[in-house]
């Protein structure tokens, strides 16, 4: 029989709890930490990446001065909030939102694996409140840096829009290499063709947003499509009639990447529109699938 000395025994002990709280601080890294925002994420880290979701009602023109985003009671939303969190590996979520006519769900899933918190999905339903009215709803998912690092659009750039699945790639000091793909779900139903836009594709939008400030998302992406409309509508694309029958097809993000000289985009907006109920999934993987790496 082995015979341990009191000092081995408290190595052992020590070596045994640090295991332990570097799984569960690992475990813990990624989550749905902006509790100020109807859905968004980021890791416990003071400069890194953050993520959020809004829509807003694409069958009004007075549906773009309702963007969700951060939690407002002024919303007029119906009920929302975590029904089921764990704290670290599910969060589900249902918000009734009866002025845009959409109800919404969330699903968030984590696998807590390796050293950068594992992999984790969200998957977004939405299904319309009323089915006697035409719902149109526009799905806009942000993904910004706010310290070191990068990111950037892997597939083919197009004036027309993105092909699904999008697939970003990136790397900060904390999380190392990272990839983020945009999955649409098989049955949605889709509005055709835009101002030179193919609106069955995600229309996207990138930029260098200043430090610290990505909480400021809705602004930046507003003022972008008020721009983008504005522009449209002095050129005469539409006439007044299709202004306010197909309001959607102004108000969508430009298919651009805004970079002025010595600037590097840190902030990156994918729209999707939808016809009646949809489906999308955001992954986000703890390495660069595409290269056949181990995560770890």
């Amino acid at each position: 029989m082995t015979r341990w000395s009191i000092s081995q025994l408290t190595i052992l002990l020590l070596l045994l709890v640090n295991t332990t709280l570097a799984s569960s601080n690992s475990s813990l890294l990624w989550g749905t930490y902006r509790p100020n925002l109807y859905f968004g994420t980021r890791p416990r880290l003071p400069e890194s990446i953050m993520t959020g979701l809004m829509w807003f009602d694409a069958n009004d023109l007075q549906g773009f001065q309702r963007i969700r985003h951060a939690c407002d009671q002024g919303d007029g939303i119906e009920g929302y909030g975590y029904h089921k969190h764990d704290g670290r590996e599910f969060a589900s979520q249902v918000i009734h939102d009866t002025p845009s006519n959409i109800k919404l769900s969330t699903e968030f899933i984590k696998i807590p694996e390796g050293k950068h918190g594992g992999d984790w999905g969200v998957r977004i339903r939405g299904v319309p409140i009323n089915n006697e009215v035409p719902a149109v709803t526009s799905v806009m998912f942000y993904v910004g840096i706010e310290g070191e690092g990068g990111i950037d659009i892997m597939n083919k750039l197009s004036k027309k829009g993105l092909e699904s699945p999008v697939r970003l790639e990136g790397d900060t000091p904390e999380l190392g290499d990272f990839e983020i793909q945009i999955v649409d779900g098989p049955l949605n139903s889709y509005l055709g063709q835009g101002i030179d836009q193919d609106l069955s594709r995600t229309q996207w939008l990138g930029k260098e947003v200043p430090k610290g400030s990505i909480w400021r998302a809705k602004d930046f992406v507003g003022e972008h499509i008020v721009t983008n409309a504005r522009q449209r509508i002095e050129d005469g694309t539409l006439t007044t009639d299709q202004i306010y029958s197909e309001p959607y097809k102004l108000l969508t993000l430009s298919n651009s990447l805004i970079e002025e000289e010595g600037q590097v985009a840190n902030f990156y907006t994918f729209q999707k529109l939808f016809h009646g109920e949809f489906q999308v999934q955001v992954n986000r993987f703890d390495c660069i699938k595409s290269l056949n790496l181990i995560c770890i």
